[in-house]
């Protein structure tokens, strides 16, 4: 008997995370946005590296959703997870606290002083 062969082999991995990676990159590039921010790059990793993961996920030995980590959950721990709610939105009032503590420097202020040190 063969022994199964394991998915993904320590040479396909890589290339899998490369092409997710390169997949991010268009989606970011089709996008034509002057800044990208944070939102944008969510998304377009989200969509490349998922994309990448579901046709990868073809090839693992069933029982697919145990092995790449989808287990079931408990619903006694949704309580849990509602706590957590307010973290999310202290530490929103945080950043804007951050912000009106130490305002962002003046980028031509910045760019002054890199100037000088380069010189």
């Amino acid at each position: 008997m063969s022994e199964p062969s394991h998915f993904p082999s320590p040479t396909s991995a890589p290339l899998l995370v490369f092409l997710g990676w390169f997949l991010s990159l268009m989606l970011l590039w089709g996008l034509d946005a002057e800044s990208i921010g944070i939102g944008e790059l969510g998304v377009a990793q989200t969509l490349g590296l998922g994309a990448v993961a579901a046709i990868a996920s073809r090839f693992i030995a069933p029982p697919h959703r145990e092995r790449i980590g989808l287990r079931g959950f408990a619903w006694k721990f949704v309580p849990l997870l509602f706590l957590l709610l307010p973290v999310a939105f202290l530490s929103a009032e945080f950043q804007q606290l951050a912000r009106a503590l130490a305002p962002p420097p003046d980028a031509a202020i910045v760019a002054e002083r890199v100037a000088r040190r380069l010189q």
